[in-house]
């Protein structure tokens, strides 16, 4: 029994291309203002939810570093079925 048939190899090929191309597609946000807005300055309440750089050592200052450690338990009892008694109602006929 073969592993790979012939067309295996190209269909993983093709994926890896598709893949590398559609992440290279995507423009910066920056200069995607740019080119729509036609050099109007972006405003700040959208350059503030941008990222500030795409340095991989500025991600780490994101962590909040002193958050509370107390645990938050909340317990939710859906297994117990309370045994209400239903009364008849003029409803029901």
């Amino acid at each position: 029994m073969r592993a790979f048939s012939a067309p295996a190899p190209f269909f993983l090929l093709s994926l890896l291309l598709i893949a590398c191309i559609i992440t290279d597609a995507r423009k910066d946000p920056r200069d995607y203002w740019q080119g729509r807005m036609d050099g109007e300055p972006m405003p700040k309440s959208i350059t503030d939810l941008l990222p500030v750089s795409d340095d991989p050592t500025n991600y780490s200052d994101r962590f909040v570093r002193d958050f509370e450690t107390k645990p938050n338990v909340i317990i939710y009892h859906s297994h117990q079925h309370h045994h209400h008694v239903h009364s008849p109602s003029a409803v029901d006929g």
